[in-house]
């Protein structure tokens, strides 16, 4: 994930937390953090000024396509190959349900 400081048009940063390519990344409301998904298998919710890991929701099996939350990063969803949504608590990445194929 490249970080870019929208006056200057310059690279700010690197974030190089995934393995392979980054699927979805999606900022908290008007904050600096935003989470995203990668085809390795994970979910992070990162900070955009620093480039820190905030938290890893974990629990995907397989390769993730897309992860949303809401405005005020409380609630972390994120979906992949295995056909589960995963819900998380935003807060201390603890797993609140799955919603299987069909469900």
């Amino acid at each position: 994930i490249k970080v870019w400081n929208a006056e200057t048009g310059e690279q700010a940063r690197t974030i190089s937390t995934y393995t392979k390519q980054v699927t979805s990344l999606s900022f908290i409301g008007l904050t600096d953090e935003f989470v995203s998904c990668s085809g390795d298998k994970r979910v992070f919710r990162h900070k955009a000024a620093n480039g820190g890991t905030v938290r890893e929701f974990k629990g995907c099996p397989d390769y993730v396509y897309s992860s949303a939350t809401t405005l005020d990063g409380s609630i972390v969803a994120a979906g992949g190959e295995d056909g589960v949504l995963r819900i998380w608590n935003g807060a201390d990445a603890k797993e609140i349900v799955t919603f299987p194929p069909g469900s």
